[in-house]
């Protein structure tokens, strides 16, 4: 991977801020390959505006229509589509997580035959669970599907 160059992103925050950010693109050297990727930080995540924090709010049910500083961001349809976009790839998570960790970390077999979700235990122990799960599935070559694309 080679820098190429910067593009702007938007990033949507509480009470509906609004930050450009200058993210970086990358370009691969490969002969066949010469795709462009864009290097995120950890608030962002793929083609999603509002910062991951808010959305991982959304997805634990901390965040509703009605509660304070969101009444107009996100709206009730972004963070329905939210919820149908985790729920469209939890089993790509929970395999992922389980795959990589056993590939990777060392984890047992007996954890991946286990009925424990790894996914949900990520997600009562830390606050950054999305944070955590974006940066090691993208970093693990896998990519998570949109809603748009079903």
């Amino acid at each position: 991977m080679k820098a190429r160059d910067h593009v702007k992103r938007i990033m949507k925050g509480k009470d509906g801020e609004i930050r450009w950010l200058m993210i970086r693109r990358l370009i691969c050297t490969s002969e066949s390959c010469h795709s462009l990727h864009r290097e995120l930080p950890d608030v962002l995540a793929p083609y999603k505006h509002f910062e991951s924090d808010i959305i991982a709010g959304v997805l634990d049910g901390l965040i509703t229509p009605d509660t304070k500083g969101f009444e107009d961001h996100p709206t009730e349809t972004t963070m329905h589509q939210w919820h149908s976009w985790f729920r469209l790839n939890r089993h790509t998570v929970e395999g992922t997580l389980r795959s990589k960790g056993y590939q990777l970390l060392g984890f047992t077999e007996e954890l991946l035959t286990t009925s424990v979700s790894l996914l949900e235990k990520l997600r009562k122990d830390n606050c950054d669970w999305l944070r955590i799960i974006l940066r090691y599935i993208y970093n693990s070559g896998v990519f998570l599907r949109s809603t748009w694309s079903q």
